[in-house]
């Protein structure tokens, strides 16, 4: 290693320019952060009463909503609002050695590269990226393209889109839920109506022929227990309708966005000290295994000379 210790710093030094040299050229990256805050108590906001809060049950839901914010229908709601802005969409593609590139070199091509919305698709799940923070509800968005102003816009439609999700979602399943009631205080509507048709049947037939017997007492008050039953049970699945249609317009969603993203002041790509540490370690490295594969091997020692 001593005696070719200049093989060494010239790998080294080879290693250090070619460095400097990406650093120079590589295109610049800059990135943007959103937070997202996860409110678990929003559902309980229309109940009549409030529940005791499961600290496991809130951090599953967080963990839940990080998985659907990089969920594939989420990705593709915001490519179609993505292609609206040619300059937005400029800045996705990686130009250069990037390390998407580098990935995009890798993954094989398939039919789907050649559907527009697919590709705009993979760019952004290249160039986001959606993580919790420690054990908190607040979930980070982070986007990275060629300009801070494009990276900022982007990390701020990414917490649009998801909380707009959320709130569709939300519409959705009470629509959904009024549309089940609805049709369940009608049969239960229905049905008190027959039970009080058939009290009355049973009143007037009762006073046509006079009849007070103890059956007919018996069978009139289960009769009108019936009914008034199914009046009790209609009239609680009208209240609930009422307040899962009112839910349809008063709907809060679980997410609401704490922080937006603002234009980076610096660059997160290229990175010149973790670039030239790393070039100095592998050039040392590689020049160390150089010198001592080109080291001479020892001959072995002449035997003495016979007497």
């Amino acid at each position: 290693m001593r005696r070719r210790w200049p093989l060494i710093a010239f790998v080294t030094l080879l290693a250090l320019v070619a460095a400097v040299a990406y650093i120079r050229n590589a295109p610049r990256q800059y990135r943007a952060t959103a937070l997202v805050s996860i409110d678990t108590k929003a559902e309980t906001v229309l109940r009549a009463t409030a529940e005791t809060p499961d600290f496991n049950v809130q951090s599953a839901n967080v963990d839940s909503q990080v998985e659907i914010m990089q969920s594939e229908e989420l990705v593709r709601r915001l490519s179609q609002t993505i292609a609206q802005d040619p300059a937005l969409v400029a800045s996705l593609r990686p130009s250069g050695l990037t390390l998407q590139t580098v990935r995009a070199w890798l993954q094989p091509h398939s039919e789907a590269d050649a559907d527009p919305e697919q590709g705009l698709a993979r760019m952004l799940q290249s160039q986001t990226s959606i993580k919790r923070v420690g054990l908190t509800h607040l979930i980070e968005i982070s986007a990275l393209t060629a300009t801070p102003q494009t990276a900022a816009k982007l990390a701020n439609a990414y917490a649009d889109a998801f909380i707009q999700d959320q709130l569709r979602r939300r519409e959705e399943s009470a629509r959904r839920t009024s549309e089940v009631l609805q049709a369940r205080a009608g049969e239960l509507q229905r049905d008190a109506q027959d039970a009080q048709n058939a009290v009355e049947q049973l009143k007037f037939a009762g006073s046509q022929q006079n009849e007070n017997s103890a059956a007919a007492r018996v069978r009139l008050q289960t009769l009108e227990s019936t009914a008034q039953a199914y009046r009790d049970l209609h009239d609680r699945f009208l209240q609930r309708y009422v307040e899962t249609w009112q839910q349809q317009f008063l709907s809060v969603p679980d997410a609401q966005l704490a922080s937006r993203a603002f234009p980076p002041i610096a660059k997160a790509w290229p990175r010149e000290l973790w670039i030239l540490a790393a070039a100095f370690l592998i050039g040392l490295s590689a020049g160390s295994l150089l010198a001592l594969a080109r080291r001479r091997p020892r001959l072995p020692a002449a035997a003495p000379a016979p007497i």
